[in-house]
């Protein structure tokens, strides 16, 4: 079985204060990170997919992409291996 890596633009609820805050998580057949530092969360789910390459927490998960050329789920989007290579170079 392959791996799959999916970015999930969250908004973090925190119970039961009720206070949330923004992030992502990221994850696949084997592991989850998540980072909820985030002050938005953008529309366009590339440039999704360029803040997290930074985020340390996800680190694991884009040396897995940039290894297999894999694909990766943003949302509900699955992007191919050509339309994310830019952002590795």
């Amino acid at each position: 079985m392959s791996n799959h890596v999916v970015i999930q633009p969250t908004e973090f609820k925190n119970i039961p204060q009720g206070t949330s805050t923004l992030g992502v998580r990221i994850y696949d057949n084997y592991g989850v990170s998540y980072d909820n530092t985030w002050k938005s969360i953008p529309d366009d789910d590339l440039e999704i997919f360029k803040m997290c390459i930074d985020l340390e927490c996800g680190l694991p998960f884009f040396e897995y992409i940039l290894e297999h050329n894999a694909s990766v789920s943003i949302g509900d989007v699955l992007y191919d291996w050509e339309q994310i290579k830019h952002f590795f170079e």
